[in-house]
């Protein structure tokens, strides 16, 4: 059996297991917490605000290109019924050819050739006019969404880093707590009758 002097030494030890142990599971949880929140997660929030951005710019470089295409299509539909028409006006109708070469003529030739390129050339005066609508609705609001977004963003960021401040404060607290709890078991330790101890401890 254990003499009083070795009980008294012993328990402070037990106390000083426990409180180790108290801080072992503190730190344990401590790390666990931040895979959720903290730091962990306001990276991958930053990390997501940046890939929405990257959206919204990519949305307009898309209807950049779109529009730019609709110009370019124009262009050559106009080149198409200008060259079209100076054909018509400065050659007049051609003489039929007799033979094989008259009806590939007639095979060759298009009577509706000229609405048909009407036609092209409003198709894409009505794409120009639908892309370049949409580019300067998304150029016209793009400034506002983007002021919006930083400002939301930057709350929520601050919020959250915020809360891990709160979250830290709260740890290194606790933590203090059982470091005090520990020092409280080294003094009972140190109050242990030394020589009771031996005595004890040679008498057995």
């Amino acid at each position: 059996m254990l003499s009083q002097s070795e009980t008294e030494l012993s328990l402070p030890f037990t106390h000083m297991a426990s409180a180790l142990d108290r801080l072992k599971q503190l730190h344990l949880k401590h790390v666990q917490a931040e895979h959720v929140s903290g730091l962990s997660a306001l990276l991958a929030f930053n990390a997501g605000m940046a890939s929405a951005l990257k959206e919204v710019l990519s949305n307009r470089d898309a209807a950049l290109i779109q529009y730019q295409r609709a110009s370019s299509a124009l262009d050559s539909r106009t080149l198409e019924r200008q060259k079209f028409q100076e054909q018509e006006q400065g050659q007049g109708p051609k003489p039929r050819r007799s033979g094989m070469l008259g009806h590939f003529d007639d095979l060759m030739y298009d009577p509706k050739r000229g609405s048909k390129i009407d036609t092209k050339l409003l198709d894409a005066e009505r794409e120009l006019a639908l892309s370049k609508e949409r580019w300067e609705a998304i150029s016209g609001a793009i400034h506002d969404e983007a002021a919006a977004f930083h400002t939301q963003t930057s709350a929520d960021f601050s919020r959250g880093l915020r809360e891990h401040v709160v979250e830290q404060i709260s740890f290194q607290e606790a933590q203090q707590q059982q470091w005090r709890e520990l020092l409280d078991v080294f003094k009972q330790i140190e109050t242990v009758p030394c020589g009771s101890f031996r005595a004890s401890s040679s008498g057995s």
